[in-house]
């Protein structure tokens, strides 16, 4: 190893010593202790040739920490030095905005991690021993949460919800796109949002990227593609630079003509763009009063998924005039539910929804899980404390190993 890897790493130690003395560790010997004995011992063996050089530079470095520990009233003498990323522990609902070129590292009392890259921006919004709620507003992290038995980790990214066991992956959003990307190192996660609402799992190596304004996501894993897409589009650059997972060679997937493919099977294949135009051409008012309820509930979800908002209201409105009492008028009103939730915050009436559904769909739905879970959240951030109880203690009962479980155990224990 040379003599300028051995700097680096004498630089590495001296930015530890100082984040430490920055929490008021101001024992000088330790400080040395710290400098001279942190070196594993495979590594010090590896430079007994070079033994003069070694304690020159150590020497050296032992001179500015101490001049600098000592001397706390003047300026920090000036070093040049690659930029290292800052650990910080911040308190909850902490707003934090990368700016460094290196970025930040947030570390947790377990010893977890996200490693912000410049320009992104998050938050905590909850910890407690090994159950956090963290939110990435925009940009990209490297995430590594140790597992415990009880580990409950939760990120939200844009309009996607990570649950996280225990693992470590990258993760990404771009608002301005509306493009969000998840690359799994190693372990599993389960992915809730847009085009997979019933929730994905995510498995080491596999990839997941979503064109959330195009209603199209894709799933791939080393070389092998499973896209649901109607062209060909790169990653957006700014999101594909430090990912270790490479971006397989894709494909176009097979498309069949719109003559004859029900709007169920375009929506698979997201092609919801051209749901919405069979619709209009048409004619809505036509289209609502006479299509069946499986094609209203795919021309409602297709304008959901590409935020035409008036049209989704409309279409599951005329589903549940029409086929009162049905699954997928039930399906509706979860929908319903998830628009006020995700896409404008009107809690209140997203619990009003989210209750319609569980209420009609009579505890046997595909959805039950998912809906109890966000009529916690939606209670709790409505303001509806005794709701939010009641639900919480219900999805306990119910599931309580579920993504939710969380959210539901710190709703009560408040």
């Amino acid at each position: 190893m040379s003599l300028s890897v051995f700097g680096k790493w004498v630089a590495s130690v001296q930015d530890d010593v100082l984040d430490r003395r920055d929490r008021h560790v101001d024992d000088i010997s330790a400080v040395r202790r710290e400098l001279f004995d942190a070196a594993p011992a495979r590594v010090r063996s590896g430079f007994r040739w070079m033994m003069p050089a070694v304690a020159l530079v150590s020497a050296a470095a032992a001179l500015v920490l101490v001049i600098y520990l000592v001397d706390t009233s003047g300026d920090a003498p000036a070093t040049v030095s690659a930029p290292v990323a800052s650990h910080f522990t911040p308190a909850a609902n902490d707003w934090i905005s990368v700016t460094e070129e290196a970025g930040r590292v947030v570390r947790f009392a377990d010893q977890s991690t996200v490693a912000l890259q410049q320009g992104a921006n998050a938050r905590v919004l909850s910890e407690k021993e090994h159950a956090v709620h963290f939110l990435l507003e925009q940009g990209s992290a490297r995430v590594q949460v140790v597992h415990f038995s009880d580990t409950r980790w939760r990120m939200d990214v844009g309009p996607y919800k990570v649950n996280v066991i225990g693992t470590t992956f990258d993760i990404s959003w771009d608002p301005d796109a509306r493009f969000f990307q998840l690359s799994l190192i190693e372990g599993k996660v389960e992915v809730f949002g847009p085009m997979i609402s019933d929730g994905r799992l995510i498995s080491t190596k596999e990839t997941f990227r979503s064109w959330v304004g195009e209603g199209r996501i894709e799933i791939s894993s080393d070389d092998i593609s499973n896209a649901v897409a109607d062209d060909v589009r790169a990653v957006p650059e700014p999101f594909a630079k430090g990912s270790r997972t490479s971006s397989p060679v894709r494909r176009p997937v097979a498309s069949p003509e719109v003559t004859g493919s029900s709007w169920a099977d375009l929506n698979r294949q997201g092609r919801f763009t051209e749901v919405l135009a069979e619709a209009e051409s048409r004619g809505l008012p036509e289209t609502l009063a006479e299509r069946s309820a499986g094609d209203l509930l795919a021309l409602a979800d297709a304008a959901r998924l590409l935020a035409k908002w008036d049209i989704a209201f409309a279409s599951y409105n005329a589903l549940r005039d029409r086929f009162r009492g049905t699954g997928s008028a039930a399906t509706a009103a979860y929908s319903m539910g998830r628009i006020y939730f995700d896409n404008r915050g009107d809690y209140a009436s997203a619990a009003r929804w989210l209750e319609t559904y569980l209420r009609e769909s009579g505890g046997v739905g595909t959805l039950q899980r998912e809906a109890l879970g966000r009529l916690v959240e939606a209670c709790q951030k409505s303001g509806d404390t005794a709701g939010a109880q009641a639900s919480a203690r219900k999805y306990l009962v119910q599931y309580p190993g579920g993504p939710h479980a969380g959210i539901a155990a710190s709703v009560l224990s408040n």
